[in-house]
């Protein structure tokens, strides 16, 4: 049995996540103008009152043709080690919450 102060905690557990949600919605259509204003501005730091902003970068790979069949060949191996038992694998749990449409 959940008890109210329970059910306190589970919704406010849920309205923070909903929040981020947006918060990060808001967040990512604003990165766009930020990045703009920083490039046009020439600037890789911003300072500021509630802190700064800086223009980061990362690197994306790519590999030739000999690597990527490697990675497909450990993908299967590491299957295969899965489905027999030989591989071993710790489970975490955590809270999912998805919010009603």
């Amino acid at each position: 049995m959940i008890n109210q102060e329970k059910k306190d905690i589970l919704n406010k557990y849920a309205d923070y996540k909903a929040d981020i949600k947006r918060l990060e919605e808001t967040a990512d259509e604003l990165k766009v103008q930020v990045l703009e204003i920083m490039q046009e501005a020439s600037v890789e730091e911003i300072s500021l009152p509630s802190g700064k902003l800086t223009l980061a970068s990362r690197r994306a790979w790519t590999y030739g043709p000999v690597i990527v069949e490697k990675e497909k060949e450990l993908k299967v191996l590491k299957k295969k080690e899965e489905q027999v038992g030989t591989a071993s694998y710790t489970e975490n749990f955590f809270p999912v919450y998805k919010e009603n449409k």
